[in-house]
C-alpha cells in the first residue's frame, strides 16, 4: 500500500499505473505464499499446480521488475506478476521480491523495469554455476556441475532432496560484467572453491553479523562479497 506519493491509499499495481517515488509499506497481515508457475514463454506463464494463490491454469504475465530503496538506502529489486482471465482482465496483480521485505519499513519506488523483466526474472528460476563447482548430491556426495545428470537428485536447502530437471549451458568470454567471481573454499563454510556469476544470489547464514548487515540470514548479489582476497573476480578464458 502507498504511504506517501501520487498513489496515496492504492495496492500496488502494474507498471502502466506506478509512480516513481511512491513509498510503499508492507500490510500488517501479509505473508509470503507459494504461487507455482508452469513457462509458455519468456514472459508468459500460466498458474500450475500445487499453488496456495491464483486459479490453476489461468494465464500470467511477468509485467515488470521494480527497484526499492528502504530508509537505510539498501536496495530490493522485486517483480510484478499480473494475472489475467480468458477475456484478458486483470483477476490479481503479485509481487515476487528478491530479497525480504521487512514490516513496518516504507520501500520508496526507485526503478520501474518494462523492457527486460525476463532477465531478472532468470536470476530467480535459474541457476547458474561455473564447470568445476562442487554439487551435494542427497546422500551426501559432492560431484561437479559438469557432471550432472538429468535426474539426479540434489540437496536444497527448504525442499530436500530433488531432481535435476533440466541442464543447460551458455558460452560467453568472461570479462567485464560476465567475468565469474570466486568464493576461496572456506570463506562460505565452503569446502572447494565456488565460481559463480557476479549477480548469482546466495543465502547466507551467519551466527555473527559478520557482514555488518544487521541480520542473521541474508540473500546477496555475490558481487556485493568481493573483497579482491577470499571473494574476488576470476577473468579470461
Amino acid at each position: 500500500m502507498v504511504i506517501d506519493g501520487a498513489n496515496l491509499d492504492e495496492p500496488l499495481s502494474f507498471a502502466a499505473e506506478l509512480m516513481l517515488d511512491d513509498v510503499y509499506e508492507l500490510g500488517k497481515s501479509i505473508e509470503p505464499v507459494r504461487l507455482a508457475l508452469h513457462a509458455v514463454s519468456e514472459i508468459k506463464f500460466t498458474v500450475a499446480e500445487g499453488t496456495k494463490i491464483g486459479a490453476v491454469g489461468s494465464a500470467l504475465h511477468l509485467d515488470s521488475a521494480l527497484t526499492f530503496m528502504s530508509p537505510d538506502g539498501q536496495i530490493t529489486d522485486a517483480l510484478i506478476l499480473v494475472e489475467v482471465d480468458d477475456e484478458g482482465d486483470i483477476n490479481e496483480i503479485y509481487l515476487l521480491p528478491l530479497s525480504p521485505l521487512a514490516a513496518h519499513t516504507s520501500y520508496s519506488l526507485v526503478g520501474i523495469n518494462t523492457k527486460t523483466p525476463a532477465h531478472t526474472f532468470a536470476q530467480v528460476a535459474c541457476v547458474s554455476f561455473s564447470r568445476g563447482t562442487h554439487i551435494t548430491l542427497a546422500y551426501g556426495e559432492q560431484r561437479r556441475f559438469e557432471e550432472l545428470n538429468v535426474g539426479d537428485r540434489v540437496l536444497t536447502r527448504d525442499d530436500g532432496p530433488q531432481k535435476v530437471q533440466w541442464i543447460g549451458q551458455n558460452t560467453v568470454r568472461a570479462v567485464a560484467e560476465f567475468a565469474l567471481i570466486c568464493i576461496k573454499a572456506g570463506t562460505l563454510n565452503n569446502d572447494n572453491d565456488l565460481i559463480i556469476s557476479p549477480d548469482h544470489r546466495l543465502f547466507i547464514y551467519q551466527r555473527s553479523d559478520e557482514l555488518g548487515a544487521g541480520r542473521a540470514e541474508l540473500l546477496v548479489k555475490v558481487r556485493y562479497l568481493l573483497n579482491d582476497d577470499t571473494v574476488f573476480t576470476q577473468t579470461g578464458g
